[in-house]
C-alpha cells in the first residue's frame, strides 16, 4: 500500500506557486486557472471552512450527488468507483 502525501493547503499553494505575468496587464485577453484558485480562498477565508467540505454540504449532498467530491487525495470510499486508466499498448486499447 502506498504511503498517503501531505496536499499543500490552498492558502499555501497559492502563496508558493505564482504564475509569471506574460502580457502587461490591460494589453492582452488570457485564460488563467489562478483566478479560480483565488475564488475557491475567497470561500474558504469568508466562511472559515475548507472549500471541499463547503460544496459537500451545500452543493453536493442537497442534490443527492454521493459521488462527488473536490477532495484530494481520493476518499477511500469512492476508489473503487473512480475509472482505471490505461496505458499504451494495454488490453483496452487494442483492436480487433
Amino acid at each position: 500500500m502506498t504511503k498517503a502525501v501531505p496536499v499543500a493547503t490552498l492558502h499555501d499553494h497559492l502563496a508558493r506557486y505564482v504564475p509569471v505575468r506574460i502580457f502587461p496587464p490591460g494589453t492582452t485577453p488570457a485564460y488563467s486557472k489562478l483566478w479560480r484558485r483565488f475564488g475557491r480562498y475567497i470561500v474558504e477565508r469568508g466562511l472559515r471552512q475548507p472549500f471541499n467540505d463547503y460544496v459537500a454540504a451545500n452543493i453536493f449532498k442537497p442534490l443527492g450527488m454521493t459521488h462527488s467530491t473536490f477532495a484530494q487525495p481520493l476518499p477511500p470510499e469512492l476508489k473503487p468507483l473512480m475509472s482505471a486508466g490505461y496505458t499504451e499498448g494495454s488490453e483496452q486499447t487494442k483492436t480487433v
